[in-house]
């Protein structure tokens, strides 16, 4: 018989986003529910309320010999799972404030309460077994380590050298001498170069000079001057 039901209207109030929510939460680890899940989905398919045609597709199983506590439990379980959902988006709302806080004061050149922000954000991810969200920070604190080394190693060594060179002392021996004019960007980026790159290898001149050999590249000259090593050669001829 067609008509009004609470948990019916229940489930057609959520929306695609909650319901996918819940059919992985009624079908995963101790929450398994497959039996109140077929429930849940023969309820949504219905535009209005029909419980004998519930009954009929149910008929099997036990959820059909007592339908109005299966619905009773049903409209529980959602609502816990609608309670887990919310918690979960507040979780995240909470870290993505802190992370974006932490990189506002970061470009204001606040780093340590950049860091005190970024490591609520962790605190918050760890508490709540967010372990994607705790790479995520991870991540952002690796550039947050690099452009703090930009901003106060590279850059005021850099132009330290440059104001130096430029009352003519020489500064080949000067840490960081060769950024002198240098934009602060580059400087970020080697930086990040240096700190930030996994896969980076580093090599000796021998090494790369041997590397080059073996490319079939001859007439190798490398600069000698910073930054090392740059080379030039010319394809062997065959």
């Amino acid at each position: 018989m067609a008509g009004s039901d609470q948990l019916h209207q229940l489930i057609q109030s959520l929306t695609r986003s909650e319901k996918r929510y819940f059919r992985l939460y009624a079908n995963s680890g101790e929450q398994r529910e497959p039996a109140y899940l077929e429930l849940f989905d023969l309820m949504s398919a219905q535009t209005d309320y029909d419980e004998k045609k519930i009954l009929e597709k149910l008929k099997h199983q036990n959820t059909a010999r007592n339908l109005s506590a299966a619905k009773n439990y049903l409209f529980e379980l959602i609502l816990r799972c609608l309670s887990e959902y919310n918690q979960a988006k507040t979780v995240d709302f909470r870290i993505n404030s802190y992370i974006q806080y932490s990189r506002l004061l970061q470009g204001k050149g606040q780093y340590k309460a950049a860091v005190k922000y970024l490591k609520k954000a962790e605190n918050v991810a760890k508490a709540h077994e967010k372990f994607t969200r705790i790479l995520e920070i991870k991540e952002v604190e690796k550039y947050m380590v690099t452009d703090m080394l930009a901003a106060l190693v590279y850059y005021p060594l850099a132009r330290l050298a440059l104001h130096i060179e430029r009352l003519g002392i020489a500064v080949e021996n000067f840490p960081l001498s060769h950024y002198g004019s240098h934009s602060f960007y580059t400087m970020r980026n080697s930086s990040r170069d240096r700190l930030d790159t996994q896969l980076e290898q580093r090599f000796t001149r021998t090494q790369i000079q041997q590397m080059m050999y073996q490319a079939g590249v001859e007439s190798i000259h490398f600069s000698e001057n910073t930054p090392f090593w740059r080379a030039l050669g010319t394809k062997a001829q065959t």
